[in-house]
């Protein structure tokens, strides 16, 4: 009767001492508090059409479904990084990834610099937030930061929209996408002075 308990107790100390390894080694990644990593969210990857074969512009067309039924979720659900091979077939290439993610920022941010910082997508972007056109973007080979201090809302959501466009002449070229991370960074503003 003894060694039943024994058995037991020790049974629920190994379980105490692995489960509190468990929380050790999941709470020790680094968190910072001014950093937003958008790879864990949930986004939806739309093939369109709108601008193949142009490339990327200064007035950049929305999506062709419009702007009330691409913010309600269109497409394929994913995480990122997600290229078109990893979710169409080559015939359904058609030039455009419409890739669309909603986010919240903390009234802490408020009065800082806000940036997306990508660490690989293209070969071609057009960004646009809240459903204005932000910036565009040429290449895929090195990580570039897009300001999007002047359209971020705080404590609502924020409407992510991004157009991949394939290439430049937009033949099929390969591999295009968001094939790495975005962060959204917040930083003090430029003309902030340390105390």
């Amino acid at each position: 009767m003894l060694k039943g308990k024994t058995d037991k107790y020790t049974a629920l100390k190994v379980l105490l001492i692995g489960y509190v390894l468990l929380l050790t080694l999941s709470c020790s990644h680094k968190y910072n508090s001014n950093e937003l990593d958008l790879s864990y969210y949930q986004w939806n990857m739309w093939a369109g059409d709108e601008g193949a074969g142009q490339g990327i512009s200064s007035d950049p067309a929305p999506p062709g479904c419009g702007w009330d039924e691409f913010n309600r979720g269109v497409g394929n659900l994913v995480r990122i990084p997600a290229t078109f091979e990893s979710q169409f077939s080559v015939e359904e290439n058609k030039g455009v990834l419409w890739y669309h993610c909603r986010f919240t920022l903390p009234d802490l941010w408020h009065s800082k610099t806000i940036h997306l910082a990508f660490e690989n997508a293209g070969p071609g972007l057009d960004l646009f937030l809240n459903e204005q056109f932000v910036e565009s973007h040429k290449g895929n080979d090195t990580p570039f930061e897009l300001n999007i201090t002047d359209q971020v809302y705080y404590t609502r959501d924020n409407h992510l929209a991004i157009k991949v466009i394939d290439s430049e002449s937009g033949s099929n070229s390969g591999a295009f996408g968001i094939m790495g991370k975005i962060v959204v960074k917040s930083s003090a503003p430029p003309n902030d002075s340390a105390h």
